[in-house]
């Protein structure tokens, strides 16, 4: 990852804006994770995450799109079928659901979501996700400084 330092307007005199540098199997992929301010142009990404071996070969794909300690912004693509399961984050999570439907599953709780849904996740929460059909979702996950040190318990 490149690092730049500039001025910006925060509470801070100077952030650093996090650019991910492109790699072998994104040679295009150089963007910024981390700025004052990030427009993520999801239809773009969207686009992206269906042209990469990684989607026309399996079953799955993703891309993180904003990241720094506090907040990440991953955007995934599930074929029908595709689970993820047990996941668990230490802080809270929010999922928006793109584009298709999905079955989600936390403890014996289950619901089933469709395109414009928003689903929140507590943290320390097992829960699994299935996809219904071909669906896309942004997952964002909120991890303060108490959850970085484990102390949430």
């Amino acid at each position: 990852m490149i690092f730049f330092t500039v001025k910006a307007v925060t509470k801070k005199t100077l952030m650093s804006i996090k650019i991910n540098e492109a790699t072998k199997n994104r040679p295009g992929g150089t963007r910024v994770l981390d700025a004052p301010a990030v427009l993520i142009h999801i239809p773009h990404y969207l686009d992206m995450i269906r042209n990469e071996k990684a989607w026309q070969e399996g079953d799955r794909n993703g891309i993180t799109v904003f990241k720094n300690e506090d907040i990440s912004v991953v955007i995934t693509m599930l074929e029908k079928s595709a689970k993820l399961e047990n996941v668990q984050m230490k802080g809270y999570a929010s999922l928006y659901l793109l584009k298709g439907r999905i079955s989600m599953q936390a403890g014996d709780d289950t619901k089933e979501a469709a395109a414009g849904d928003l689903m929140i996740f507590h943290p320390c929460i097992n829960y699994s996700i299935e996809a219904m059909e071909e669906s896309s979702f942004a997952l964002t996950h909120y991890c303060n400084e108490a959850d970085r040190e484990g102390e949430i318990f």
